[in-house]
Order: C-alpha cells, then structure tokens, then sequence
C-alpha cells in the first residue's frame, strides 16, 4: 500500500509471506524513516500482537457481507442477485447502505439529514474496508467499521 492510501485507525491486513494466514491489524502510528514508510499497527483481538514494518507488507481487506454485519449493518434481501447491507443511526438522521452485485464492486450510498447541516448524500464505489473506513470518517459518520 501506498503512504496516501491509509490512515490511522484503519484496518489491513499484514502480509509476512504467509498469505494463509492473514490477521487485521489496525494502523496505530504511520512514520517515515529515511525515505521509507512504515506502519505501526495493533492486532487488538485474542493475540494483542504489534506489527512495525514497511507498508508493501500491507494488504487491503476486501469488504464482504461478514465484515458489513460484524460493523453493524443489516442484511436484506433484493431480487435479481442483488445484495444490500443497511444501517440507521439510532436517531434515524445517518442512514448507509450498501449495494453488492456479481459483476460490480460494492457501491456505498451514505445520507445524512443532521440540524446543523443540510441533507447530503454521497455515493461511492468502493472494494476495501479501509476505503469505507476514510468515506465514513470524510462524511463524519457515527459508525465503526471493523473487519469480520
């Protein structure tokens, strides 16, 4: 991954050449040494593990229905093969949506009717978690997205 492609607080995955076992980790510090990046990043489940590397040992998390209900979206049923995971702010102002079909990447529609602002929606292809992390963090939406 690329230095403009992440954040702190998103989830990857840490590749050390064992592509069977993949763990998230979520990035905790990004700093620069030289001329290269590196990530610090945290495995707060079961193994508490910290990971310091380089971020070409970072790979994205591709979004899948496990990983949209483990962060709180639920799952309804479409016709015609179309697949769509929702959540609603409890005040019922933040409502996100996502829309998955076999020949397209999930698209993501955020609105959001708060008083102080006016109504905006915003709509989005996007294929990782990290992706969705930066677009509800952008929207300054109240949802934690989180890998399965």
């Amino acid at each position: 991954m690329k230095i403009t492609d992440i954040m702190i607080g998103d989830w990857v995955f840490v590749n050390n050449h064992d592509l069977d076992h993949l763990y998230p980790y979520q990035i905790r510090q990004i700093r620069k040494d030289s001329r290269t990046f590196y990530a610090e990043a945290i495995d707060p489940n079961e193994r508490g593990e910290v990971y310091v590397g380089p971020l070409s040992s970072l790979v994205p998390i591709e979004i899948t229905g496990k990983a949209l209900e483990a962060s709180g979206l639920r799952k309804k049923e479409r016709p015609g093969g179309l697949r769509e995971w929702e959540w609603i702010s409890p005040d019922g102002s933040a409502v996100i949506a996502v829309y998955e079909s076999e020949d397209a990447p999930p698209m993501v529609i955020l609105s959001h009717n708060r008083p102080e602002r006016e109504h905006f929606r915003v709509t989005a292809a996007v294929n990782h978690i990290h992706q969705l992390q930066h677009l509800c963090n952008f929207c300054s939406f109240p949802l934690t997205i989180k890998p399965a």
